[in-house]
């Protein structure tokens, strides 16, 4: 009797173990919500997140949408990614703090959900771009364009985390030239053209002379570029992070004043963010939930070997 109620549970036990590991093979829909299918980085990221997918699992039913730095618009795309039972959601999140309830609601149906490109609190693993890292590779070619001296200023926008982290590094680097000059970072250009623009404007009306300046989103670069061109600035220097069409359409062109960027690859940010929710469903849980990747340097020198996004 003892022996068939062994066998009996270890059967049981083996049962058991085959359908959940049946489950954690299965993966039916997955959805995706980026912050702007308007935007070719957000684009390139919903590619390489269905490409993952596809790849592990092709009959899968891919669902994108564009959350459209809308809050309130992403929580009810993640509320219809639950109704419609998807097993994995991949998100490049609008708000890292609002988004708290809607990640709990999907964690409670056992969703698996991964960031790509930001965190937040409550994401099962998150992959993007080491921002620091990002930073400091552009001041430091910045800073040696400038020959290590000078009027230096940082453009910023709104105190997001990868916008943080990038100006971040960027301060510590120049921190190593102590010639440089560094005029602040209070230079919020809200991440548009306009906003560049408009605060490369203020910065040539209150300092007598700046000689570049890092900036860490590549529109507000195109904007400050044309502050400077407007004002017959020729020796001014700008350098970014992105490595996007719009600043390497303006990188190619002689007399070029964004003189370097840091480029990330948001298709790869995309593939890998999703491959980790893949392993994740599958019952694999990364040791670091974490996965950062480094960006590479573009310059004016360089400029024609970059392929893009």
């Amino acid at each position: 009797m003892k022996i068939s109620c062994k066998l009996l549970a270890a059967s049981a036990l083996m049962l058991v173990t085959s359908v959940v590991g049946a489950q954690a093979q299965e993966l039916k829909g997955v959805g995706i919500s980026v912050n702007n299918l308007g935007d070719p980085f957000y684009v390139a990221v919903a590619k390489g997140a269905e490409e993952a997918v596809k790849k592990a699992f092709p009959d899968a039913e891919v669902m994108t949408t564009s959350a459209d730095f809308d809050i309130v618009k992403q929580v009810n795309q993640i509320d219809n990614f639950i109704s419609a039972g998807v097993g994995l959601i991949v998100l490049t999140v609008a708000d890292d703090k609002a988004i708290a309830p809607a990640l709990a609601r999907a964690k409670a149906q056992g969703i698996v959900v991964v960031g790509a490109d930001n965190l937040a609190d409550g994401l099962d693993a998150t992959v993007a771009t080491d921002s620091v890292a990002a930073g400091r590779l552009s001041c430091e070619e910045l800073a040696k364009r400038l020959g290590g001296k000078g009027k230096v200023a940082i453009i910023s926008g709104p105190p997001l985390p990868n916008a943080v982290n990038r100006e971040k590094g960027c301060t510590e680097e120049l921190a190593k030239y102590p010639e440089i000059e560094f005029l602040g970072t209070d230079n919020n250009g809200g991440f548009t053209r306009d906003g560049g623009m408009k605060v490369m404007q203020g910065l040539l009306n209150r300092f007598e002379r700046v000689d570049g300046a890092f900036v860490v989103a590549e529109d507000m670069a195109v904007g400050a570029q044309l502050a400077a061109v407007q004002a017959g600035l020729k020796d001014i220097k700008f350098s970014s992070v992105d490595g996007s069409p719009a600043v390497t359409e303006v990188m190619s062109k002689e007399g070029s004043l964004i003189v370097a960027t840091a480029a990330q690859s948001p298709f790869e940010i995309g593939r890998e963010a999703a491959a980790l929710g893949v392993e994740i469903v599958q019952g694999n849980k990364p040791a670091d939930p974490f996965r950062k990747l480094l960006p590479n340097l573009v310059t004016v020198d360089t400029i024609h070997d970059y392929k893009g996004w």
